[in-house]
């Protein structure tokens, strides 16, 4: 390898590994507010994710299940892409929900190091 090919390698990978997460990620850390409102189908909702851990929140959103512990494998999920604003306060519409029933609800943030989970609500839907 000549020493131009060198230069440009290095160039191009220094850049990469100082926006890496370093040597051992850590997660997100998140907060869910109690519920905006509801009606018979959607409950409104606002989380805040104070730091992202040393690693960049690549998704984020929340989940609403009837189970007491909601996570992403046994609820319904309105995601929040990736939207250049990680640090910060989201919300969403959670839809497609019953009328008259009771929903436990946790913002969820994903990074390199994992999925981190906020605290939960317990919130019911109109009749």
């Amino acid at each position: 390898m000549n020493r131009l090919q060198k230069s440009f390698l290095l160039i191009i990978l220094l850049p990469l590994m100082l926006l890496s997460c370093g040597n051992k990620a850590t997660l997100a850390d998140i907060y869910l507010f109690p519920s905006l409102g509801a009606t018979s189908y959607t409950i409104d909702v606002e989380g805040i994710i104070y730091s992202e851990g040393n690693c960049e929140v690549t998704e984020k959103g929340f989940c609403a299940s009837e189970s007491s512990e909601p996570t992403l494998e046994n609820c319904f999920v309105s995601v929040i892409s990736y939207d250049n604003n990680n640090i910060g306060t989201f919300a969403a519409t959670i839809s497609g929900l019953q009328p008259n029933t009771s929903y436990y609800i946790k913002a969820y943030a994903v990074n390199e190091a994992g999925i981190v989970y906020s605290n939960f609500i317990n919130t019911k839907t109109k009749e």
